[in-house]
């Protein structure tokens, strides 16, 4: 990501920015992990807690989505990253609309349209590095100027 904020591809930049920002997604994706294991543990209370997991799952996925681009547009530490991705979401504008558009979008790939000896097989065959591609772009175009 940070090579496509500064339009630079090369092998170089790559390792440059994958050592600067490396111990920044190490942090968040522990976090991630601590925070999926606690919303883990809900699925053993049966349908509710499996229904209640999933709300969770979105509403966390939805608050922290921005938070690695964050990290790079800024070059910040994760907890500002976190707090600005806080913000953003909580202001809904382009970031709510867009948090719809790409949820239906997901939406309609998911549901299955054709069988094949029974097996469902799905829209979804848009790569899921095209999906970040956007995405990540998206939140570079979006005006992330913070009061």
């Amino acid at each position: 990501m940070g090579a496509i904020n500064r339009d630079e591809f090369s092998w170089d930049s790559f390792l440059s920015t994958a050592n600067r920002y490396f111990l920044e997604f190490l942090k968040f994706d522990l976090l991630l992990f601590l925070v999926s294991l606690v919303v883990g543990t809900l699925v053993f209370l049966g349908p509710l807690g499996l229904i209640f997991a999933f709300v969770v799952v979105i509403g966390i996925g939805y608050f922290l989505y921005a938070t690695p681009y964050l990290i790079i547009l800024y070059g910040v530490k994760v907890e500002e990253a976190i707090g600005k991705s806080l913000k953003l979401s909580l202001s809904g504008g382009e970031y709510l609309e867009y948090a719809v558009k790409y949820g239906g979008l997901t939406l309609f790939l998911s549901i299955p349209n054709d069988t094949n000896n029974g097996q469902p097989r799905g829209r979804g065959t848009v790569p899921w590095t095209t999906n970040r591609y956007t995405a990540g772009r998206h939140v570079f175009s979006c005006d992330l100027s913070f009061p």
